[in-house]
Parts: C-alpha cells; sequence; structure tokens
C-alpha cells in the first residue's frame, strides 16, 4: 500500500481482485511466519506415449486442458 501511495497510485481506485490477492497474501506471509509452516517448489514432468501422433495430440490437448 505504501509502495502504491509513493508510486501516485490512488488506493481507492485499485481493482478490488488485486485488494483481494494482497490480503491472501498477507495471510499466507503470516502464517509461513508464525505457524511455522513451509512452501516447496515441486516440478512434475508427465511421459506421455501412443501409437500415433493424433492419440498423441489428443492426449496432450486433454491434458492441458485439465492443467489449465
Amino acid at each position: 500500500n505504501k509502495k502504491a501511495v509513493r508510486s501516485g497510485y490512488d488506493m481507492d481506485i485499485l481493482p478490488s481482485d488485486l485488494i483481494t490477492y494482497g490480503e491472501d497474501v498477507k495471510s499466507l506471509l503470516k502464517d509461513l511466519q508464525t505457524r511455522d509452516e513451509r512452501m516447496f517448489v515441486v516440478s512434475i514432468v508427465f511421459m506421455n506415449f501412443a501409437k500415433t501422433v493424433q492419440k498423441l495430440d489428443n492426449t496432450i490437448s486433454q491434458i492441458s486442458s485439465i492443467a489449465n
């Protein structure tokens, strides 16, 4: 908030979702600091095999639609 004000932004015109996300981040930070919680970065790799290129493309499309 202070940084936005220093940069010349009016706090009353900030989008509501930005304010909500800011509150969520503050809550997460508080939990990490006070409740001895941890965050982890994880990478997951999927191997996709198919007998034809068309089946492979279909499977990739299905996985992409679920992941997004």
